[in-house]
């Protein structure tokens, strides 16, 4: 439950983001209000998504999942 909390929280931000870079006139706060929403979709869509290991993990042939001991 409280993960939906936080989606719906990150979803709400990132809806009045768009709606203030709509309403924006100078180019550079129409900018940084969709890239504040894109950050906010980013957090409310990124729970439980394993991410991608990247291409110095991948050419070492590590996981994330890696188990340190």
């Amino acid at each position: 439950m409280h993960m939906d909390l936080d989606s719906d929280y990150y979803l709400t931000r990132a809806e009045a983001e768009l709606v203030l870079a709509q309403r924006a006139s100078h180019p550079a706060a129409v900018r940084a209000h969709y890239y504040l929403a894109g950050h906010y979709l980013d957090k409310a869509y990124s729970r439980g998504i394993e991410k991608a290991p990247s291409p110095l993990q991948k050419a070492m042939g590590m996981s994330l999942s890696m188990d340190v001991a």
